[in-house]
C-alpha cells in the first residue's frame, strides 16, 4: 500500500494501530525512521466493534469515524490534501501519472474530490500482463496480477472515497465529507471515472450476478512499483514473512 501510494503522490502516512504483529511493527518503524510515517496507538475508552456490525453498546468499526476526524484535524495547517482510503484501496488516475497531475487537470480551485469505487477481485485468476510476473509474485504484489474487476461501479456515497483539503472539513465521513466549513469552494466534486477510479481489492463478495472486465491501467505504474518493491524487500530482508507484506506495501 505504501509504495504504490508514494508513486501516486503521497509523501506522509498516518496509521492508527489497534493491534498488529511484530513484523508489521518493524515495517512501520522503517517508514517512521524515513520520516514519512507516523503511528498512533488507537485505544479508545469505549467498546468498539471489530466487524462491520456493532452491538448497541459499541461504536462503529474500531471507531473509524473518530479516526478520520482525528486525521483531518491533525493535518489542518500542515497538509495540502488528505487522501482517505483503506489499505486495500487505491485512487488511481486514469489519464495522468499521479494525483497532482490529475487534480491540476480538473476544474480549478476545487478542494474536495470524490471517487467512485469498483471491486478488483483477488479470488479471480491472475492476469498475464506486460509486467514481470516472476517479480510480482516474488514481491507478493496484488495490484499487478489482479487486473480483473467487476464492470459495475458503486454509486457515490456507497464505498466512495475522497481527496480533500483538510481546512474544508468540519465533520469527516467514511465515504464522503459529512459537513464542510465555510471556506470558499469547499463542496463535493465527483471525479469522472475516466479521470480517476477507486480500485478496491477484495476476495469473494456476495453478488447475485457480476460481469468481469480486464482493466490494465495499473500497468502504467509497473516498472516503478517493482523497482520500489525490490528496494524495500532488500532493505527489509530481516523482517519475517509470517504475515504477507501486501497489506502494507503493494
Amino acid at each position: 500500500m505504501i509504495e504504490l501510494n508514494r508513486i501516486l503522490g503521497a509523501n506522509y502516512f498516518i496509521f492508527y494501530n489497534f493491534s498488529d504483529a511484530p513484523n508489521v511493527d518493524k515495517l512501520l518503524k522503517h517508514y517512521m525512521d524515513l520520516g514519512i510515517a507516523k503511528v498512533i496507538q488507537w485505544h479508545l475508552p469505549f467498546n468498539v466493534s471489530i466487524g462491520l456490525y456493532r452491538k448497541s453498546n459499541e461504536i462503529h468499526y474500531y471507531g473509524q469515524v473518530a479516526v478520520l476526524n482525528d486525521c483531518m484535524y491533525r493535518n489542518k495547517g500542515s497538509s495540502q490534501f488528505v487522501v482517505n482510503q483503506d489499505i486495500d484501496e487505491f485512487i488511481i488516475p486514469r489519464m495522468h501519472n499521479n494525483w497532482k497531475q490529475m487534480i491540476d487537470a480538473l476544474p480549478k480551485n476545487l478542494k474536495s474530490f470524490i471517487f467512485q469505487s469498483t471491486y478488483f477481485r483477488k479470488d479471480w485468476p491472475d492476469v498475464n500482463g506486460t509486467f514481470d510476473g516472476v517479480l510480482a509474485k516474488k514481491y507478493m504484489s496484488i495490484t499487478l496480477p489482479k487486473q480483473s474487476r467487476e464492470t459495475g461501479l458503486f454509486p457515490v456515497k456507497i464505498k466512495s472515497k475522497y481527496i480533500v483539503r483538510p481546512e474544508c472539513v468540519k465533520i469527516a465521513g467514511i465515504h464522503v465529507v459529512h459537513q464542510y466549513t465555510k471556506v470558499k469552494k469547499c463542496q463535493d466534486y465527483l471525479v469522472n471515472v475516466d479521470q480517476g477510479l477507486l480500485h478496491h481489492y477484495r476476495s469473494k463478495v456476495e453478488r447475485v450476478e457480476v460481469y468481469a472486465t480486464v482493466d490494465t491501467r495499473i500497468e502504467n505504474f509497473k516498472d516503478k512499483l517493482l523497482e520500489n518493491l525490490k528496494e524495500k524487500w532488500t532493505e527489509l530482508k530481516h523482517v519475517p514473512m509470517t504475515i504477507p507484506k501486501t497489506t502494507t506495501m503493494t
